[in-house]
């Protein structure tokens, strides 16, 4: 018995209803990967690091003190990696990461007072509802759990990188 005879996705058999073997789409997957974009016409995607430390972003190392009803927690700040703020502020959470953060606990928080205006969306403006959490490029919200190696993020971008890269390996 001949396997390909038999509808298997072999090439002598199997045919679509046109006639053609299976390798046809195949070609036109192949034909597709190649004209719809080299990768060098695609945008260039920055690390998440590199988007969190810009602009009027904020980068440090909060402490957890207290929560609020709103979805609201009050940080007290350690370490400041990028940008200036008060020593103690709310950061607006969504209510899912609200109910994972833990009093007492330090993590690495990306925060921002600023937004987009709702009718011009290129102009900015101070965000009435006060710092919130931003998000990182990969989709998550920038707090993450305090550790040497998420501190080391953040200092090696303005550091030199030698010593840096010998941390992680120690």
């Amino acid at each position: 018995m001949n396997p390909t005879s038999h509808g298997s996705l072999g090439t002598k058999g199997a045919s679509s209803r046109w006639g053609r073997s299976c390798r046809l789409p195949a070609f036109i997957m192949l034909a597709l990967l190649l004209f719809t974009g080299s990768a060098e016409a695609a945008t260039e995607l920055k690390a998440p690091v590199k988007s969190l430390m810009k602009g009027h972003k904020h980068v440090a190392v909060v402490k957890a003190l207290s929560k609020a009803e709103d979805s609201r927690v009050q940080f007290q700040i350690q370490q400041q990696f990028y940008g200036e703020a008060e020593a103690e502020l709310a950061l607006r959470l969504d209510p899912a990461v609200y109910d994972e953060v833990e009093v007492g606990k330090t993590y690495v928080a990306g925060f921002s007072n600023i937004r987009r205006n709702y009718r011009f969306r290129e102009l900015r403006e101070v965000d009435p509802g006060g710092y919130r959490v931003v998000m990182i490029l990969a989709g998550g919200p920038a707090l993450l759990d305090d550790s040497a190696h998420v501190r080391l993020l953040f200092e090696a971008p303005k550091a030199d990188p030698k010593p840096a890269a010998e941390k992680l390996l120690q």
